[in-house]
């Protein structure tokens, strides 16, 4: 991480289609979605930054289209970036709510030819000493700028040294636009296989760590991985799943295909997250992946029979909809580097927030 000149902060069997033809008509299906501004919001702004702010390098790889202006259309190609963020101080980590977003600037930004942003990503790892990178997929209704200040935000609170690599798909940033989402997510899962070969072809160990609808776009990558034979990229892998988007036949299609990571898949649920259950109706009534009662003792059984860790974080004070609550545990995401042995196991866990820890359910 860099300090940003001029900043007083500190770093802390038919016919067939070929796929690129097949990507032109995605690009044409998805670039009405353009209507959200892009680019021109991630704009530097050192001198607007807040005084002894920290300054994060946020390092992105992105299937938006340069003909959006990076907004809401499909690219056919992935770009990439890294932006110095300046993250306000001063902020209560764990009890806040959610941050004002518009207090985050942006301090510096370039854009990067892939094999030197992936040299960049690496050099930066290399200098952090920390032995995992973090790869966040944001869900639908996420602009550029709001994932980038949103993974900012996260590795400002989690205290990690490590290097925050944000996946940006096409969402078009609007709340309505939910159905519109969905195929523009399909459609990154490819760019995000690709970006974790990459990856993983440096030697480096991935957190995949997918929010809502970035959850079924982080299964249907690891799938693609799957069905390609890339255990060389698989076995690098540990998979963070918050609130994940997705119905259950969808998530054993995709483990199917998968057969096993390293460790146990990790999903944060909650029975009441209003926008799953929003999501639920929209798809006939079936559940939602990070919907599921982990302390029911039949789901209980399922996550140790298949490998899973159930977290439910009910108990987390929620956001109005109680689907952005996972930003409130950032503290606690090294449970499994540093926690006790047995929250390295499969099975179901609540977290008491009385002691902010998580409970083995028995």
């Amino acid at each position: 991480m860099r300090q940003a000149s001029g900043s007083k902060g500190h770093r802390v069997s038919g016919r067939r289609f070929s796929p690129r033809l097949l990507a032109s008509l995605m690009l044409v299906l998805l670039l009405p979605a353009c209507a959200r501004a892009g680019l021109e919001d991630l704009a530097p702004r050192p001198e607007e930054a807040v005084p002894d702010a920290t300054i994060l390098s946020v390092y992105a790889a992105t299937t938006r289209s340069e003909a959006s202006g990076f907004g809401g259309g499909a690219g056919l190609e992935t770009s990439y970036f890294r932006f110095d963020v300046a993250v306000p101080p001063g902020l209560d980590k764990l009890t806040r709510g959610l941050p004002d977003l518009s207090d985050y600037r942006i301090m510096e930004r370039e854009r990067m030819p892939r094999d030197g942003w992936l040299r960049a990503v690496k050099a930066a790892d290399v200098a952090a000493g920390e032995p995992t990178l973090g790869v966040f997929v944001h869900g639908y209704n996420m602009d550029f700028q709001k994932s980038v200040f949103r993974l900012a935000q996260i590795a400002a609170d989690s205290d990690s040294r490590g290097v925050p690599v944000l996946f940006t798909w096409p969402s078009t940033g609007k709340a309505t636009d939910y159905l519109q989402d969905r195929p523009a997510a399909l459609f990154s899962r490819d760019g995000l296989a690709e970006l974790l070969t990459d990856l993983a072809s440096q030697g480096e160990v991935v957190t995949l760590f997918g929010h809502s609808m970035g959850g079924f776009v982080s299964g249907e990558a690891l799938r693609t991985l799957g069905l390609q034979g890339r255990r060389d990229v698989l076995d690098r892998i540990d998979l963070v799943l918050a609130g994940p988007d997705m119905d259950l036949a969808v998530f054993a299609g995709q483990m199917r295909a998968i057969q096993h990571l390293h460790a146990p898949v990790v999903i944060l649920t909650a029975a009441d997250d209003r926008a799953l259950a929003t999501s639920a109706r929209i798809w006939n009534g079936n559940t939602r992946l990070g919907a599921l009662d982990a302390t029911d003792p039949t789901i209980k059984a399922l996550a140790e029979a298949h490998d899973l860790q159930l977290l439910d974080i009910s108990a987390v004070e929620a956001d109005p909809l109680g689907h952005q609550r996972f930003i409130r545990l950032a503290q606690v995401y090294s449970w499994r580097r540093d926690g006790p042995r047995d929250l390295t196991l499969p099975g179901a866990y609540v977290y008491d927030a009385l002691t902010r820890h998580f409970v083995h359910l028995d």
